[in-house]
């Protein structure tokens, strides 16, 4: 028989898991809790699978988030939702997030040794729907719009000089004897 104070519990994690797999700070939901024909497949192979929303998963819409946010007994602050188009998972917050000093988008980059003076970095294409700047009052499309008239201002003029066929001269006899 062997002595109880040579009996220990495992101290490595399992060498297809090399993750930290009880940290308290990841968030992680078990596969078959949201994919109930789950044989053993990741997400990816799942995504690559199915065609439309295989899991038990809500699409998130602003009437779903509208719902959600205004539940008379819980307060929900994120949930997870299956995305139509690019038939992903989501995460979709319902409360907003105040940064108070860099924010990181996408994956890490050599970039971001490059450039010092940012507070946001997105490593990747971005939608917006108005970007307006601090040191100017005005907003981005605004400022878009006043440089294409200037430049169709410019172009009406270029027009103009191309048009003169009829050479001038610049000065008059009667000018340079004043």
């Amino acid at each position: 028989m062997i002595p109880s104070k040579y009996i220990r519990n495992v101290s490595h994690t399992a060498p297809i898991l090399s993750l930290m797999v009880s940290a308290p700070f990841m968030e992680k939901v078990m596969i078959k809790n949201i994919y109930q024909q789950w044989k053993g497949e990741s997400i990816a192979q799942i995504k690559s699978k199915h065609r439309d929303n295989p899991y038990t998963l809500r699409i998130g819409t602003p009437n779903t988030d509208k719902a959600l946010a205004n539940d008379g007994l819980l307060f929900i602050q994120s949930y997870m939702s299956y995305n139509p188009v690019t038939r992903s998972i989501e995460k979709r917050e319902l409360i907003p997030y105040r940064n108070v000093e860099k924010v990181y988008i996408g994956e890490q980059r050599i970039d971001e040794e490059t450039f010092t003076e940012y507070t946001a970095f997105i490593n990747g294409n971005v939608v917006a729907k108005d970007l307006t700047f601090i040191d100017s009052k005005e907003s981005l499309l605004d400022i878009i719009a006043k440089l294409t008239g200037e430049v169709a201002n410019l172009q009406m003029e270029v027009s103009k000089l191309k048009s003169q066929t009829k050479t001038q001269t610049i000065y008059n006899s009667n000018e340079l004897i004043k």
